[in-house]
């Protein structure tokens, strides 16, 4: 998970404006990147969650999306996201701290899309 967001991160930096059609082109891409690896058992369903959450995110900010289809998605992605890393974490895959941090950005959302 941590290299997926790295990965995120090094690509959004490649662009200057963030929140751009190139932004957003970028986010798409590392979604279906993340979906191959998913298939063949590289990443779990929580990276494909968090992937689809930063397509929404990117699209959102940069308006191509309304808020309600931003909601509905990420409010989604994240409860996907949420009850990944708490199965990873009694298995001992993930952190407590991974716990807390996917909890704060579900109930972020939601409070946001109120």
């Amino acid at each position: 998970m941590k290299k997926l967001m790295l990965v995120a991160s090094l690509i959004l930096s490649q662009f200057a404006f963030a929140y751009s059609d190139d932004a957003v082109d970028a986010a798409e891409k590392l979604y279906r990147l993340t979906k191959d690896r998913f298939s063949v058992g590289e990443v779990t369903r929580v990276d494909v969650a968090q992937a689809h959450a930063f397509v929404y995110e990117m699209k959102y900010e940069a308006g191509k999306i309304s808020k309600a289809d931003y909601c509905k998605h990420l409010i989604s992605s994240r409860q996907i996201a949420l009850t990944g890393v708490k199965e990873d974490e009694r298995v001992g895959t993930r952190t407590i701290e991974d716990v807390i941090r996917a909890e704060i950005d579900y109930h972020k959302v939601v409070a946001f899309c109120k």
